[in-house]
């Protein structure tokens, strides 16, 4: 059974215990679609921005399990925050112009997010920080990095 737009292949689970996950080419096409419409158009209403979100933010979890998540600042922003002040005619200002852009690129980008069946063996490594900030002075702060692995330490 597969999620609605998107695609997996079981073909490696038992030979290298990965399985590939990846966006529908239809969604993609949707997606980077309803992007240069809205760059041909300069505009951006709440709810076009709300449509790029949902899909953005989707492609985003299928292909990198929401480790990044680009782009989406200027629409969250035309979503929640510019309908108070609307600009004329719900134009394009430079910040969601520059996300647009990027979600276009993301939508007809062709990857595949691999995923292991097993969790990692090794240990993970460890880290520390610790940082203070007092009204009359800079702040100061540290971060120690240890890989058990090698014991190699950094900070």
């Amino acid at each position: 059974q597969q999620f609605l737009g998107t695609g997996h292949d079981l073909t490696l689970a038992l030979t290298q215990g990965t399985i590939a996950y990846w966006v529908k080419p239809e969604t993609k096409a949707k997606g980077s679609a309803l992007c240069q419409e809205l760059l041909d158009l300069k505009q951006c209403t709440p709810a076009q921005a709300s449509k790029v979100l949902g899909l953005g933010g989707f492609c985003y979890e299928i292909e990198w399990g929401r480790v990044g998540r680009g782009g989406l600042g200027a629409l969250w922003q035309r979503l929640h925050h510019d309908t108070v002040h609307p600009t004329p005619r719900w134009a394009l200002h430079s910040a969601l112009v520059q996300s647009l852009d990027h979600l276009l690129h993301v939508f007809l980008d062709d990857r595949q997010r691999v995923v292991p069946l097993q969790p990692d063996a090794r240990p993970p490594l460890l880290v520390a920080s610790d940082a203070q900030a007092e009204p009359a002075q800079q702040p100061t702060g540290d971060v120690l990095v240890w890989d058990p692995l090698t014991d190699a330490r950094s900070g």
